[in-house]
């Protein structure tokens, strides 16, 4: 077990919460699937639950990346980056994974093929197919969060989040 993610009820933002059903256990060589309607709490869950632990309980002992939905700050952070000590131009998201991923490995800095990787609905850029072949070679926690139930790949994992009200949501494990 890398992370986990105790049962209960969670606040996402100060207007929602959200109940976890079951505990939540993520391991190294599996694939995880975070599905539900827009709204429903996906990305909150991602950023306030799931992410603050990641930092919290894997800092320093495994690498982790995270493209964030709102993915462009990030994309013209890593272009300015490139264009700045590489001389060379980024122009497409995809592109921009691709080398975030890159930089990841040559500057692996807990000496470690140990990688959580978070997809915030990425799959608009790039195929993730494409995205689990540049981490091949790491024992990886691989999460997708996703309005889509119909990519090709087998997820280990199906993690369903659903809007019940304005205020509250329902975390499941399928």
């Amino acid at each position: 077990m890398v992370l986990s993610i105790l049962q209960g009820k969670y606040e996402l933002n100060p207007a929602m919460n959200i109940q976890i059903q079951s505990d939540i256990v993520f391991d190294y060589d599996k694939k995880y699937s975070i599905r539900g309607e827009n709204g429903s709490g996906k990305s909150s869950f991602v950023r306030n639950i799931l992410y603050k632990s990641v930092s919290k309980n894997c800092k320093g002992k495994v690498q982790y990346i995270y493209f964030d939905q709102e993915i462009l700050s990030q994309y013209y952070y890593v272009k300015a980056y490139v264009s700045m000590k590489e001389h060379k131009k980024i122009n497409t998201i995809s592109a921009f994974i691709t080398k975030t991923i890159e930089l990841h490995k040559a500057n692996n800095i807990y000496n470690s093929n140990k990688l959580i990787i978070i997809l915030d609905e990425t799959d608009k850029y790039i195929d993730t197919t494409e995205v689990l072949a540049l981490i091949a070679d790491y024992e990886c926690v691989f999460i997708n969060i996703s309005h889509s139930t119909n990519d090709n790949l087998k997820y280990d994992r199906i993690i369903e989040i659903n809007k019940i009200d304005d205020n509250n949501a329902t975390l499941k494990i399928k």
